[in-house]
């Protein structure tokens, strides 16, 4: 019995495909006939392309109407003339006979109407960038110009060196020239030491009160008008140096030396006059004005928020009588402590002062400087229709053209550009939105015309960013985004954070101020009373360590003794062999830069507990752009921040892997009512370092 059922399966399985076979084949026939009837009625142009949509052969392009990916088929019987017609794409021009070869499965399931659809199977591969190794080596140093400007000596006798100095002479001219040993023996020496004259007056001119310094003896013999210039003012100023910051309005003879020192002893004069230098299309002293004005923008914009704090009838007195570049740089300058209140009431003011429709005369007046960074300023707060108002509908159009082309010249400082993903991705007028997408793809056509490999990974990696939200092309946007394809920054892995020895390292940067005392007490206050962490004080700085689950441990430096708890605990790191994988920034705005700049590549989470650390965020992603970053567009308080960083370092010792959304659900449910908690950017919503991780990725740098 067992032998005839297994021999009655036997065949059975015979017979079934036997028949599977005739149907396939059937099927085969008759789609074949249907594709020779169709080019028999449509014969294919000589210089037309084939296509093989994968699923029916030979597809002829001029048979396949772009509009509809499907064939219907309309059987009919035998009584209707013994003729079948395939309705689609034809139909609308004829219709299509054909006569089946014989009965099959195929005509049966065709007494019903049946569509056969026709996917289009386009393969996007993802874009490949391609630099030549000197190029790629020479961005990489570019990134993170203050780490390259401490390895001079390890790439001074290539031939990219020269390039790469020039670079660091005009972005961080004091570090380079502490350096001048490294370098001083190379025969474009003093070439390099102009650069920084002409960038950062101020920096030259404290090497010339030690005249046998090898910044001063090079330069003695220079015959650049800039550096005899400062020569020659600093016989004549004394122990100002402040004149120097006018040096551009010296060399042309607007004003003389008397009138300059004069004008440095009013403030708000020396603002005013700053104002009208940097309003110029090239000016000397950028790095030190640069410097100077945040300083001084700063200042005002504190008063202003201490006043507004504090109940002030007229918090915004102190700049009531400035003018609207003099408000419109004082934005931008101290952008890193605007709040709403503070920037709504400069916003009002500086609108006043400008009459209808003056908006495009405005910005030429200053040379738009920086005007990519304000209209995204606008746009953050709320005001850019309001901004925009003050243009014709022409002239708004070619600001706004203008506000998303050549973005590759910014390639050396992206905050702009990310300024710019910002407000295109927060923006809800279509027509804006369509009219600067369609400018955006004409900027990738561009680069891409041109084979600017910078530019069409600038480009590619923006237009991805933004295709969510594609009011056009959405075609063209949704390929570039599978070509750039970004990262998620979902979750950050418990695993990423412990090193060989199973050890969390932590590091807090506290500063000798108001700011960084009272955090550093709230900090301490955190950890003391549970039960969990200990405590152990090291001289010029604490360790936290865990004491139960994983090993976790957190350094931090007593702020009034920043600079020598820092070296401490850098030293006890060398001895243990140990990097920091946790970076937290504590204490005044003022003091960002300098904690950012201590990045190590180590780093995989980056808390930046000061007011407007978000926009500084930049500077920690040139060295270490895998890290995630949490921090606060406006206000930081230690309240938030030091709950946050408990709860970061309670998963951390946990074990748990971080999910972002998760995570802040319960900081929102904690703090939610807290009003500056919505300032607070986590890091799967940092577009910034969203941008810049994808950016460098693409470039392979």
């Amino acid at each position: 019995m067992k032998r005839l059922s297994s021999l009655l399966f036997f065949l059975g399985a015979c017979l079934w495909s036997h028949s599977c076979l005739l149907y396939a084949g059937s099927l085969a026939d008759s789609t074949a006939h249907i594709y020779k009837t169709a080019e028999s009625l449509n014969p294919e142009p000589a210089n037309a392309t084939t296509q093989n949509s994968g699923l029916l052969p030979n597809v002829s392009s001029g048979f396949l109407n772009k509009q509809e990916d499907t064939i219907a088929i309309k059987p009919t019987s035998p009584n209707a003339k013994n003729r079948e017609t395939v309705v689609g794409p034809l139909s609308k021009k004829q219709a299509v006979s054909f006569v089946p070869l014989s009965p099959s499965p195929l005509a049966v399931s065709l007494e019903k109407k049946a569509t056969i659809p026709l996917p289009r199977f386009e393969i996007v591969e993802p874009m490949s960038i391609v630099l030549d190794q000197q190029t790629r080596t020479v961005l990489t140093m570019k990134k993170n110009i203050l780490n390259t400007i401490q390895t001079i000596p390890s790439f001074i006798n290539e031939n990219y060196a020269e390039e790469v100095l020039m670079y660091a002479a005009q972005r961080e001219p004091d570090e380079l020239l502490k350096k001048i040993d490294d370098f001083k023996g190379k025969y474009y020496c003093r070439k390099i030491l102009e650069r920084c004259a002409y960038y950062a007056p101020l920096s030259i001119r404290r090497y010339m009160y030690t005249p046998r310094h090898s910044v001063s003896v090079l330069l003695q013999s220079s015959p650049d008008p800039v550096v005899k210039k400062i020569l020659e003012l600093h016989q004549e100023i004394g122990y100002q140096s402040k004149p120097l910051l006018l040096l551009n309005n010296l060399m042309d003879n607007t004003i003389d030396t008397k009138q300059a020192m004069a004008i440095c002893q009013e403030p708000k004069v020396l603002f005013s006059e700053i104002v009208q230098i940097i309003s110029k299309p090239d000016y000397i002293g950028k790095y030190s004005i640069d410097h100077v004005m945040g300083d001084f923008s700063l200042r005002f914009i504190r008063e202003i928020n201490d006043k507004v704090a504090g109940g002030n009838f007229q918090p915004f007195g102190c700049i009531e009588e400035l003018s609207s570049a003099d408000l419109y740089f004082l934005m931008l300058y101290g952008r890193d402590e605007i709040f709403t209140s503070t920037f709504n009431g400069l916003f009002n003011r500086f609108m006043k002062k400008l009459p209808e429709q003056d908006g495009e005369d405005f910005l030429q007046s200053v040379n738009q400087n920086q005007f990519r960074d304000f209209i995204s300023m606008c746009s953050s707060f709320g005001r850019m229709e309001e901004f925009l108002a003050k243009f014709s509908p022409e002239a708004k159009e070619k600001l706004l053209i203008a506000y998303t082309s050549n973005l590759e010249s910014q390639k050396d400082d992206l905050t702009s550009v990310v300024l710019v993903v910002e407000a295109i991705t927060n923006m809800t007028d279509s027509k804006l939105l369509a009219l600067l997408q369609t400018n955006i793809k004409k900027e990738y056509e561009r680069v891409k015309a041109s084979d600017d490999q910078i530019g069409i990974s600038l480009y590619g990696v923006l237009s991805s960013m933004i295709s969510g939200n594609a009011q056009v092309e959405e075609g063209w946007y949704k390929k570039v985004s599978r070509q750039f394809k970004i990262t998620p920054v979902s979750s950050l892995r418990s695993s990423e954070l412990f090193d060989t020895t199973d050890v969390c390292v932590e590091q807090m940067y506290f500063y000798n101020d108001a700011d960084g005392k009272g955090s550093y007490i709230n900090f301490l206050n955190t950890y003391r009373s549970e039960s969990n962490w200990g405590f152990e004080d090291k001289g010029p700085y604490v360790r936290i360590y865990s004491k139960k689950g994983l090993k976790v441990e957190i350094f931090a430096n007593k702020p009034e003794l920043e600079v020598e708890g820092v070296t401490a605990i850098n030293n006890y790191f060398k001895e243990k062999y140990l990097l920091p994988v946790v970076v937290v920034h504590r204490g005044h705005s003022v003091y960002t830069e300098s904690t950012l700049e201590k990045i190590p590549p180590s780093s995989k989470l980056i808390f930046v507990g000061s007011c407007g650390g978000f926009y500084k965020i930049s500077i920690a992603l040139k060295n270490a752009p895998d890290a995630h970053i949490i921090a606060t567009k406006q206000i930081g308080t230690k309240a938030l921040n030091d709950a946050m960083l408990y709860a970061l370092n309670e998963n951390i010792r946990k074990g748990n892997d971080i999910e972002w959304n998760d995570f802040w659900d319960k900081m929102r449910s904690r703090f939610g009512n807290n009003q500056y908690f919505s300032d607070y950017i986590p890091p799967n919503k940092n577009l910034e370092s969203i941008f810049i991780r994808a950016y460098y990725k693409i470039l392979g740098v």
